[in-house]
């Protein structure tokens, strides 16, 4: 339990200086880059946040998290499921 919550105490604090922030980012480059690719670079290189499938982008965001920053492998995920339901 207390390994656990250590991980959890530290993956906290890794978070909390990017989500306690206000934080502004600007895409007028990007949006003229995309503008200046032929359909197939388009194709190539996806640009287009509104086509975004967001169910799948979590899941491997949060699969990301999982590895990377909680260093728990996911062959621990079916394991972690049963344990948390």
């Amino acid at each position: 339990l207390l390994k656990g919550y250590k991980k959890i105490h530290k993956f906290m604090e890794v978070l909390d200086y990017f989500s306690n922030k206000q934080w502004s980012f600007g895409n007028s480059r990007l949006n003229s880059l995309v503008e200046k690719l032929d359909p197939r670079d388009k194709e190539l290189y996806f640009c287009d946040i509104k086509k975004l499938v967001w169910d799948e982008y979590f899941k491997t965001y949060l699969s990301g998290i999982r590895v990377y920053l909680i260093k728990d492998p996911l062959e621990t995920l079916p394991v972690a499921r049963i344990k948390w339901r």
